[in-house]
Formats: structure tokens, C-alpha cells, sequence
């Protein structure tokens, strides 16, 4: 195995490492970033920010700052979900444009999803949280604007919210110890849920269902759940409405808790439901209009509530402590035309009489009475939330109110002193630990499994930092290397996936400080500095030379001689030793007994080169073709593939070649495929390293077309009407990527119903096995779902110059909940996806000459089962009209082979495969 020298950070590596590669040259403490929507190329520079708040948390390390500009945020992927991972993380909201002033309730941050997008948001996620993946504590949500309306459903303009949406997920989450404050939160489920610790202070939360604020959970051993100075209004129940029922809390807490000067309004049931009052301090908070109670707890076993005639008696209510307490008309703001139709809402309960709301309207500046109607949430006006931050009743003094917030950033940090690492082995390392005792060095490594980080070298400790075990590349030797929390070093190593005992799949460079362990075993570890991707060198082999061979079709006799050729290649392919190749002539070949199947079994660097003329002096595939079908009158069953490689057969080349199962299929009265009697299996596998399939065509699939490994190339091909997938990568060859250039993919078919997105049929490509490859240059155009589907980790896959049309999506990831997706419409989102590298990726009609016939049905099929593109452009791509029947609608109608050899691009903006002048007869 010979070594080569790491990647080089600007072309391979994913943005989950690029920071801890530069680790040594960051500020050594906590560190301001900047976000204004709309921005370009920013670097997270005051002077350059980013475009949104995720592009700076996916880098943040412990205590960093990120300061938003106002604007609406949509997250990556426009997925509409935000994380904050490391303790002390401040996300601050509310600045004007140039980060000069901050006030959240006039320059509005809204952190939304955008409705319709490609991607759903993480049903396991709120719309932003502090992880719990990690300690987070002190990790701050402070200054947005969340509307969660754009997230559920409601029965038309200003309508009911639909119970159908009653199990999505909510604004805000915060693990242990988590921060929010100064937001405005509005139409939500479940608003904001904490656990243990979390501070929710100065927020206006409007609309929400189920309960507005959820502290639950945690133990004696745990701090309290801190919830003050907030407004709360309009928190709906789905039952037992004003009865009492455990939905329809303002506040709900069942564990340690401080809850004061908190405002709560128009609860279906409680503006506070506590149910351990003995472990909750409970005052000065205000309330009004809440249909059961104000506050219902549980006193010696039983369950008791206090309204507005008794709150201020909840000091007796075994509180740990509790006074100041009242019961208040706020005079809110609220939105007129919304909070008119509330107070006719059909369900106000008996708690508050037909007087009490008579007085509650007029109030508000509305007549006495009117019209009851059924009310279940609708959707608060989220530009009149802002409005609440300032009552109207001068005398209250609970609730969120306008704050003067200042604004300052850190002077910019000088960097670390850079090192000097040594190269080293582990084997030299664990020969003479001692030597190496206080060295830094530069090793070789795979990451593997989660280490014990007790024990470790001075200066670290459980609560500082994390480790791992770093193995060589045969898993002889480890060492357990320590590293900091908090760090992008964390973050890089912790995103490294976990492939099991054996040696390392992937290989890293990791720098860092050696030491000695007196005690202990093993007697050495390392306290990491940085690390990077290391790619090992591909040292491509020697192709050998052997002798050629020569079929043509309709010779007899022949012993494979240019003057008295085979006459089908499998007698070549029986002769052929290593490095021959075999030229075959233009014709129609049926294989072995008519069996349409031919097989490379054992031999290694054989080429089979198609599309010469009869004489074997010109080679053009396209225009002189060699095609492999089973006959149609053959008296043999199908054998599965067409073109099977078996056995090691490094080095196959196939070469100009048309493959086409039209005649395995069976197609009904209307020239359709019946896919039930068709077989499925591919036209081709082959799977060896150094394999290469180029200038042929594949047509007319009832399953793939082709199954390759990572070691192989395909390149300039022309795949159409095909099911399933085009092409399907499969791992099994180490690191070395698949490469898949200047193809082009037509007409790849879902099973089922096209253009959904949930099926893991139709695409034009699928990466598989956690396979790397190398995409380029390539066509997607009317495949049913996905150009490109990859279950690869991202940072291997190169993703450049391909083209795509009407195809459902353009990229679909399955790593991911729910899996990223790329569609034509949001191109721009590739950039949002750690990809190796991914760029010219374009959506342009490639301007294909396809058979009028075979169009029309693909058209009346497809763009009535599909909603993503608008009949306008619809129209743009429909078949002419041609004056007679109407296209029926269908799948897999049979493409001439003939015609499909010459789908070439007419559009000189795409690649795709091309016609090539190829070799003569004298080249090799």
C-alpha cells in the first residue's frame, strides 16, 4: 500500500471537518457570527454574513455568538429547523441590517419553513432547540419571531385549525439548562417544551394547542424550570373544555419550577395546571378569562383549582412558596377581527357568565352580543403578535415587555500558536510510549467506536472532554485519543459513521499531543488537535496486451482471426485470455443457443469493443451497431442479465454495445409493458475494479438497467425506458469511487404512481451500499423520481455538471430525517448539502428527438399524476398536436433500439453522451 498526501481542504472535505481541520488557527475563546437573509458568499463576517442562522450553528463552538439581521429564515434545506449544540450558544434575533440596534418587536427575525418546499421539516424536531444530544446548558433562543401556522392545515382563509395535523411538532425545545427569551411565538402546537433547568423569560406566546409552555420531567436532584415575565394568550383543548381536562394550559409543570410575573389569558381550561405545587414557587402572576381555572393543582392527593375568586389565596395551597397573584383584565391589543369572532366562540364554558363576555366585548370595542359559531384555533394574525408586548391597562405590571437590549461583539481573538507535527505510526507509538511522551505528532488512522474519557492525560476529564479509540489501517494496533467538548473538533469527530470492528473503511489525519500512562493500559493516548479526510493513493495498474479477437455476425466456421472472424462474441469471450480484446462487428448477436447471455467468468482486462464496420476498419457504435438481445424465436428460457461479469474480472471493458430486452418483455393490447410478466433483471453487471462500460445503450428495461460496483466507470452511455433505476452503484470496493460521466438518463419509470417522492423506485441513478462515486457531466431528464438518489455519506459523493429536466426531484439523500431533497425548483439548496463537491449542476431541457408516439403517452400519464409543475409548464413541454386520437396514457410503451442509439442532446448547454470518433482498427 503506498500513501499519499491528505485531501486538500477546499475540493473534498465536508463542511462537518473543514473547521476542525483549521482548528489550530481559530480564536481560542468564544466568537461572534453574523447572518442577514439574502446574502452571498458570506463567510459569517460582520462584513460578509451568512445567509442564514444554520450555516453559522453547523460551526459555532461552545459560548460563540450568531447575530441575525431581520428577514424571514428558512433553515437549510428550507426544512424550517434550527439546532443549537454546544453549552453557552447565544442565537440573537432583532437586528437592523447593519447589526447596529437590536429590537426583536420592530426588526421582526422570523425563523420559518417555507410551505411547499421540497423538504418536510424533522418530525423529531421543533422548529428550533437546544440539543440534547449533548450538555447545552446556557445555549440561548432569544429575539424570533416563529409563526407555525405555515406548518399545519386549516379549513380554507381564517378557518379552523385540521385535527389531522394534531401530532406535528411544535416552536421550540430546550434540553437541560436551555435559554429563550424575547420571542413572539404564535400558532403552535405545544409551543415550547423544556426539561430541567431551562429558563423561558420575556416571550409572547399566542395560539398555541395543548399547552403553551410544558415543563416536564426531571428529578429532585435537578434545578427548576424558570418561566417569567411572559404572556401567554389563547391556549386551546380538543376536549373536556372548560371541564377541567389536562389539555389547555397556559403553564404546565409537573416538577421543580419558579413561575412568576407571568400574564395568562384565555386558556380552554387552566392558565396554569401544577401538579406538585410543594416543588413550585408560584407569584405574581396575572390572569383572565381562563374557562376552569386559573391555576389547578394537586393538594393532599386531591386535585383543587383556584379562580378568580380565590387566586390570592394560593399562598395556602401548599406552594413552596406563592403571593401576588391576581386576577386582571390586561387589555391587550389583540387583532379585531380575530378576537371579535373568539368572544363568539360557541364553547366559552359556565365559569364566566353570558354578563362576564358581554363586558369582555364592549371592552374590546365590540357590540354586546353576537352570532356563536364553532371555533377550533384559527390561525392568529402573526403581524399583530407584536402588538401584545404592550398592555393597555397601565397598571399591570405582568407579562413581556419592550427591553432596551444592548448590542456588542468581542474584539477579534488572536490565533493559537501553530505546531510542528512529526509523522508517526501507532505500531511506534505503542512500542515506545514513553519516548513519544509530550510529542506532537501526525498519524495515520481510522476512527472507531466511543472510548472511556476517565483516566485520561492531564488536562482533561469526563466534563471537558470525549474520546475515542484511533486504529491503523489493518486494526493492529489503537490508541485512545482525547478531545475537547464543545469544539468543531467534537462535532467533526462525533458526524465520523461507526462501520463496525475490522479495519477502518475511512482513513483520517489526526494531529495531536502524545502521552505516557505510567498506570494503566494501554501506555499511551493522544489528545487531538485537528483532524482531516486522508484519502489513500490510487496507483492504477498496468493494462496487459494481449491478442485480439474478431466476431461478425452471420460468419460459420470462423476461429476468431480477422480473416475468419466468430461469429458471436461468447466463443471470443470462451478463447479470450488476459488483456485481449475482442472487436465485434455491427449486427444483431443472440449469444450461446440463442440464450441472450454472455459472460466474463474469471478473466481479468478483457475488452469487448462494439460498433465496427464489416471490414473492422472504422468504429462508430451509433451509426454501425452491435446489438445483444435474446432472439425473439429462441428456444431458451431467459437467463437473467444479458451481460453478466462473474468471478474476478478486473479490468472489463464493454464497449459500444446496444442491449436490449424488448424482446424479454410483454407488452398489452395497447403497447404497453405488463410488468408482472416481464422479467426484471438488469441488461448488465459487472462489479470488479477497473471495469469500464462506456458508448453503449441500454434500452427497454423492465428493471434496471445496470448494476455496477464502486469500482467501475460508465461513462458515455445512453440508458432510456427503463424501470426502477438507470444505473444502481452497489459498495464493495473500498473507497475507490464509482464514476458515472457524460451519460444520459431517459425515461427511468416508478412502478407505481410517478412524481411522489415515497417510493424508492425511479431514479435515474441510485448510489448504494454507502458506495462513493464521482457524478458528472450527466443528463437526468424525465425520470419519474429522483436524477440522482445516494444512501452514501455525502462527503463522498461529487456531484458536478450534470443537467436535469421534469424529473420529480433532481437529488434525493435517504440519510436524513425526513431525507433531503433537491428538486428543480430549489437547486440552489445542493449548496446546503456537505458534498465532497457539487457545482454546475444545472435544469436545462436537454432537447431530445424522441418518437412522437412513445412522448405523447409518457406526457398523458405523467403530468396528470403530478402536481409539482403548473400546467403552464405542462404546456411548455407538451407533444404537438396531431389532429387524431388522443394519446393514451401508459408506461414503458417499446422504444425502437434503433432510435434510442441516436438520443443524443441537441442542446449545447448539456453534456450527456455524445457521438465520438473512436479507434481505428490499427489503435489499441
Amino acid at each position: 500500500m503506498r500513501w499519499g498526501k491528505p485531501v486538500g481542504l477546499a475540493s473534498s472535505l465536508s463542511p462537518l471537518l473543514i473547521l476542525a481541520c483549521v482548528c489550530l488557527a481559530s480564536p481560542a475563546h468564544a466568537r461572534d457570527w453574523f447572518v442577514r437573509a439574502g446574502s452571498t458568499s458570506g463567510d459569517g463576517s460582520r462584513e460578509k454574513p451568512f445567509a442564514d442562522p444554520w450555516m453559522a450553528l453547523e460551526r459555532v463552538e461552545a459560548n460563540d455568538k450568531v447575530h441575525v439581521a431581520a428577514g424571514r429564515y428558512f433553515g437549510k434545506l428550507e426544512k424550517g429547523n434550527w439546532v443549537l449544540s454546544f453549552p453557552g450558544v447565544e442565537l440573537l434575533g432583532g437586528y437592523d441590517a447593519n447589526f447596529r440596534e437590536r429590537n426583536p418587536w420592530k426588526s421582526l427575525t422570523e425563523l420559518t419553513w417555507r410551505k411547499g418546499a421540497a423538504n418536510r421539516p424533522d418530525i423529531s424536531l421543533a422548529r428550533v432547540s437546544t440539543s440534547a444530544e449533548r450538555d447545552t446548558a446556557g445555549a440561548t433562543i432569544d429575539g424570533f419571531l416563529i409563526d407555525m401556522q405555515d406548518y399545519y392545515e386549516y379549513a380554507g382563509e381564517g378557518g379552523n385549525f385540521n385535527p389531522m395535523a394534531l401530532l406535528r411538532n411544535g416552536a421550540v425545545d430546550l434540553a437541560k439548562g436551555g435559554i429563550l427569551r424575547n420571542c413572539m411565538i404564535v400558532n403552535s402546537i405545544n409551543a415550547v417544551r423544556t426539561s430541567p433547568g431551562a429558563v423561558v423569560e420575556n416571550n409572547v406566546i399566542v395560539n398555541s394547542l395543548f399547552a403553551a409552555v410544558s415543563a416536564k420531567g426531571g428529578g429532585d436532584h435537578d434545578l427548576p424550570v424558570t418561566l417569567r415575565d411572559n404572556t401567554i394568550a389563547f391556549v386551546w383543548a380538543t376536549k373536556a373544555i372548560a371541564e377541567g381536562g389536562t389539555e389547555g394550559a397556559g403553564i404546565d409543570v409537573t416538577n421543580k419550577a419558579l413561575v412568576e410575573n407571568n400574564l395568562l389569558v384565555h386558556s380552554d381550561n387552566h392558565g396554569a395546571q401544577i401538579i406538585v405545587p410543594a416543588k413550585v414557587t408560584f407569584q405574581n402572576n396575572a390572569f383572565w378569562r381562563n374557562l376552569y381555572s386559573n391555576v389547578t393543582f394537586y393538594f393532599q392527593g386531591k386535585k383543587s383549582s383556584l379562580d378568580d375568586s380565590d387566586i390570592a389565596e394560593a399562598e395556602d395551597a401548599g406552594f413552596a412558596r406563592a403571593g401576588g397573584n391576581i386576577a386582571v383584565d390586561p387589555k391587550l391589543p389583540f387583532d379585531n377581527a380575530w378576537y371579535e369572532k373568539f368572544t363568539r366562540r360557541a364553547t366559552l364554558g359556565k365559569k364566566f357568565d353570558a354578563k362576564a363576555w358581554e363586558e369582555t366585548r364592549t371592552a374590546a370595542g365590540f357590540p354586546a352580543t353576537g352570532e356563536q359559531v364553532e371555533l377550533f384555533a384559527p390561525a392568529y394574525p402573526p403581524q399583530a403578535v407584536a402588538a401584545l408586548i404592550a398592555p393597555k391597562n397601565p397598571a399591570l405590571k405582568q407579562g413581556a415587555r419592550v427591553k432596551t437590549l444592548p448590542v456588542s461583539f468581542s474584539a477579534v481573538a488572536a490565533t493559537t500558536v501553530s505546531k510542528t507535527y512529526a509523522k508517526a505510526g501507532l505500531d511506534s507509538l505503542a512500542a515506545n510510549p514513553k519516548g513519544y511522551d509530550g510529542k506532537d505528532l501526525q498519524l495515520i488512522v481510522g476512527v472507531q467506536g466511543v472510548a472511556n474519557p476517565d483516566n485520561g492525560p492531564p488536562g482533561t476529564s469526563r466534563e471537558t472532554h470525549k474520546a475515542v479509540f484511533l486504529i491503523d489501517a489493518k486494526n493492529e494496533s489503537r490508541v485512545t485519543g482525547f478531545f475537547k467538548k464543545g469544539t468543531a473538533l467534537e462535532r467533526a469527530i462525533d458526524a465520523i459513521p461507526n462501520y463496525g470492528s475490522g479495519p477502518p473503511r475511512d482513513l483520517f489525519v489526526v494531529r495531536g499531543t502524545a502521552h505516557f500512562r505510567a498506570g494503566g493500559y494501554p501506555k499511551h493516548a493522544l489528545v487531538i488537535d485537528a483532524i482531516e479526510p486522508y484519502e489513500k493513493e490510487v496507483v492504477a495498474s498496468e493494462r496487459p496486451k494481449g491478442r485480439d479477437w474478431f466476431v461478425r455476425a452471420g460468419e460459420s466456421g470462423g476461429d476468431g482471426s480477422r480473416e475468419k472472424p466468430f461469429r458471436d462474441p461468447f466463443q471470443a469471450i470462451e478463447q479470450a485470455g488476459r488483456g485481449d480484446r475482442i472487436l465485434v462487428a455491427t449486427g444483431e448477436y443472440g449469444g450461446k443457443l440463442k440464450s441472450g447471455k454472455w459472460m466474463v467468468d474469471g478473466k481479468q482486462y478483457l475488452a469487448l469493443l462494439g460498433g465496427w464496420d464489416r471490414d473492422f476498419n472504422k468504429r462508430d457504435p451509433w451509426n454501425t451497431p452491435s446489438l445483444f438481445s435474446w432472439p425473439s424465436d429462441s428456444k431458451t428460457a431467459p437467463q437473467g442479465y444479458l451481460f453478466e461479469g462473474n468471478g474476478d474480472h478486473t479490468g472489463l471493458i464493454v464497449d459500444g454495445f446496444v442491449f436490449d430486452r424488448r424482446t424479454l418483455n410483454r407488452y398489452d393490447k395497447d403497447g404497453f409493458i405488463d410488468l408482472n410478466t416481464s422479467p426484471d433483471n438488469e441488461h448488465l453487471w459487472v462489479s470488479s475494479p477497473e471495469s469500464v462500460i462506456r458508448n453503449c445503450t441500454f434500452v427497454n428495461g423492465a428493471g434496471a438497467a445496470v448494476r455496477m460496483s464502486n469500482g467501475v466507470t460508465f461513462e458515455n452511455n445512453l440508458v432510456v425506458n427503463v424501470f426502477n433505476e438507470g444505473v444502481r452503484v452497489t459498495g464493495g470496493f473500498g473507497t475507490r469511487p464509482a464514476q458515472i460521466r457524460d451519460n444520459t438518463f431517459l425515461f427511468v419509470w416508478n412502478r407505481n404512481r410517478p412524481h411522489q417522492g415515497s417510493s424508492s423506485t425511479g431514479s435515474g441513478l441510485a448510489v448504494t451500499g454507502n458506495a462513493p462515486a464521482v457524478v458528472d457531466g450527466n443528463v437526468f431528464q424525465y425520470i419519474d423520481n429522483f436524477g440522482v438518489k445516494s444512501e452514501s455519506q455525502l462527503n463522498e459523493l461529487v456531484l458536478t455538471n450534470n443537467a436535469f429536466f421534469r424529473n420529480w426531484a433532481a437529488f434525493r439523500s435517504t440519510l436524513g430525517t425526513p431525507p433531503p431533497t433537491v428538486d428543480e425548483k430549489s437547486m440552489h439548496l445542493l449548496a446546503d448539502l456537505p458534498f465532497k463537491k457539487a457545482e454546475g449542476n444545472v435544469v436545462v431541457d436537454g432537447g431530445f428527438d424522441i418518437d412522437p408516439a412513445f412522448y405523447a403517452s409518457w406526457f398523458a400519464r405523467t403530468s396528470q399524476l403530478t402536481g409539482l409543475f403548473t400546467p403552464e409548464e405542462w404546456n411548455q413541454i407538451a407533444p404537438k398536436p396531431t389532429g387524431g386520437e388522443a394519446a393514451k396514457p401508459g408506461v414503458g410503451r417499446a422504444l425502437d433500439w434503433k432510435q434510442a442509439a441516436k438520443l443524443f442532446p441537441r442542446n449545447a448547454q448539456v453534456k450527456g453522451a455524445r457521438l465520438k470518433k473512436l479507434e481505428s482498427g490499427s489503435d489499441r
